[in-house]
């Protein structure tokens, strides 16, 4: 893999502003030319969409791993941040679904810029032994997801603290409104997809399933208005339209906020059941049928109230 290098400022004295010379015709100061080089190379230096190559970052271990992909912890060589890179087998995708649900996220990822969502650095292609990987980096949340503080909790048979619960809710809910301000959907909102950083700030990530729903998408006759029609996501989290296939919109992901919400207070889903197949699921969440169960995380609410 070739390897890209930065060149470092000129660290010889710089000259005095007396020194210069005429560039078409005007007065230019050779300090002011050295010193606007720097400032240049120090704009390089930041920019996170300039390191497009994995010779720019320092491999040091696996985070996760799903159907096509995996997680990697890595340093950025540069810059010294600590970031996460998902690298996709692309030679495993043969749906070209699947890629084009690739290029969807990264497109997606690309327009957002918000505190409670996962940031975009950049994202590159890599060869090795004949396969190909798309790399696509991002921020590192360092405490993990939500779904793992929780199994924590219940192992412990410990209840997440009210004031994390809310605190928790309140920043998945801007993130989503930000998401829905901009006309995008998220449609797996799930414990597994909410990050938390070291300082406790939430960021939700993994929008591999998100839609951009443009006015014209929103407006065509074939649909119902304001309706999408396609199943994806968790089913634990699924909102009843999207389940009977009627049709869903921006409802949905505040349905699935409210599941992870009572999650946060139960430490389980409100839809779970033991030895529960997937029919039995669909069929509970459609109803809504559910057992009345007092939440103490929640000032005593009932699961119903919610």
């Amino acid at each position: 893999m070739s390897s890209s290098s930065t060149s470092s400022p000129n660290s010889s004295a710089a000259p005095t502003s007396s020194s210069s010379f005429v560039i078409n015709g005007s007065s230019t100061s050779l300090h002011n030319l050295h010193l606007n080089n720097i400032g240049q190379q120090q704009q390089q230096l930041i920019d996170p969409n300039r390191y497009n190559s994995l010779d720019y970052f320092e491999l040091s271990g696996k985070l996760g791993k799903g159907q096509f992909s995996e997680v990697l912890k890595a340093k950025n060589k540069m810059t010294g941040r600590t970031v996460a890179i998902k690298k996709i087998e692309l030679d495993l995708m043969k749906n070209k679904k699947a890629r084009e649900d690739c290029r969807k996220e990264i497109d997606l990822l690309k327009q957002l810029q918000h505190e409670n969502i996962i940031r975009y650095f950049c994202s590159f292609i890599v060869a090795d032994q004949s396969k190909e990987y798309l790399m696509i980096v991002l921020e590192l949340a360092e405490a993990g997801d939500l779904s793992r503080l929780l199994r924590t909790f219940k192992k412990n048979f410990r209840l997440l603290p009210e004031r994390s619960i809310w605190k928790y809710f309140v920043q998945i809910s801007r993130a989503i409104a930000y998401m829905h301000s901009r006309s995008i959907m998220h449609r797996d909102i799930k414990p597994a997809n909410v990050f938390i950083s070291s300082g406790g700030i939430v960021k939700l990530g993994d929008l591999g399933l998100g839609r951009f729903l443009s006015m014209e998408t929103m407006n065509l006759s074939t649909f119902k208005k304001g309706m999408v029609f396609s199943i994806v996501g968790t089913p634990y989290y699924m909102s009843p339209e999207r389940m009977n296939e009627s049709g869903y919109s921006f409802k949905s992901d505040i349905w699935s906020l409210g599941c992870v919400l009572y999650e946060m207070a139960a430490l389980q889903s409100p839809f779970f059941g033991e030895k529960q197949n997937l029919l039995a699921l669909v069929r509970k969440i459609i109803s809504s049928n559910r057992s009345p169960t007092t939440l103490p995380q929640l000032g005593g609410r009932q699961n119903t109230q919610l």
